[in-house]
């Protein structure tokens, strides 16, 4: 994929093989080319990314059952969901079948391992800044009894002006933090399963693609949340739309109150469906990313159209 910058390789990053990892520069505006290629890519297969998609949140929503122990699994096993999905979508991108197995392919061979360890990182990262968080906060409360919990209580804003400072640095450090993490694993499953690069490097490798592309990534990232946005006031409209209609129709005898759970389950329907489409087509756009700004240029050429 042609790029208008000039190519800067990376060359202290490497992968299992010892090949370093190169990244390159690319236009602004193909950060909304990689939405469009997730689009495409979803709909190209649209039943089986329905299938992934929904075992997928089935996993998520049995894991959150498990408490504390379940929340940890989750973060840990993430980043091999998601290998498995990027091995599906170098898959379907060199005109193969996309398989409901993908989704379960990072378990497999000798990307296990690397791919859960990027998920250790992420919690090693997390509660290392937990922790900072809490010593900051502990040494930025005033033990005397003006700051006790019954002022709190009767006058939070002056107890908001008092740690103000500290709750934006409190703030400021949280956002920093998942935007390091964030940074780090977006291509680190890709280049993991798809160039064999151990977890750190992997990491490391994501996180310098995406601050050397700042100006696409910002592109996407802005297409991105408008379309959140545009969706949650679609979502918001039939919520209204479905809820008036079927408290007239009660009202007016027409519909009885089970209409309210058919209306409740419509909604939670097209909510899922929602969660589905948007998470399927965001996988095939960092994809879309990875190829273009981390994907060695001898590796398989695209199918013909």
């Amino acid at each position: 994929m042609a790029s208008s910058f000039p190519q800067q390789p990376q060359d202290n990053d490497a992968s299992a093989s010892g090949r370093p990892i190169t990244s390159r520069v690319v236009a602004p505006g193909r950060g909304a080319a990689w939405w469009g290629d997730g689009w495409r890519m979803f709909t190209a297969h649209f039943a089986t990314w329905l299938g992934i998609a929904l075992a997928y949140i089935a996993i998520s929503l049995l894991l959150s059952e498990l408490g504390y122990v379940g929340n940890a699994a989750e973060w840990l096993l993430t980043p091999v969901f998601v290998g498995g999905i990027m091995l599906g979508c170098d898959a379907a991108r060199r005109g193969e079948r996309l398989r409901f197995s993908h989704l379960f392919d990072g378990f497999r061979g000798q990307h296990f391992v690397p791919l859960l360890l990027v998920g250790v990182f992420d919690l090693a990262l997390t509660f290392g800044a937990l922790v900072v968080a809490i010593a900051a906060g502990a040494g930025g409360i005033d033990i005397s009894g003006s700051s006790n919990a019954l002022n709190v209580a009767s006058d939070p804003l002056q107890t908001l002006r008092a740690y103000g400072f500290m709750i934006f640095l409190l703030t400021a450090l949280a956002l920093v933090v998942a935007t390091v993490i964030a940074m780090a694993n977006w291509f680190a499953p890709a280049l993991i399963v798809l160039q064999d690069a151990r977890a750190a490097p992997a990491m490391l490798a994501s996180f310098r693609a995406l601050l050397r592309n700042w100006a696409p990534f910002l592109v996407y990232g802005v297409i991105g949340i408008g379309i959140s946005v545009a969706a949650l006031l679609a979502f918001v409209v039939l919520t209204a739309l479905i809820g008036f209609g079927t408290i007239i129709a009660v009202l007016e005898g027409s519909a009885g109150w089970e209409s309210i759970g058919v209306g409740l389950a419509s909604l939670g329907a097209a909510f899922i469906a929602f969660l589905v489409v948007i998470a399927m087509v965001t996988f095939g756009s960092t994809y879309a990313g990875y190829r273009d700004t981390l994907a060695p240029e001898t590796s398989v050429p695209e199918p013909p159209a």
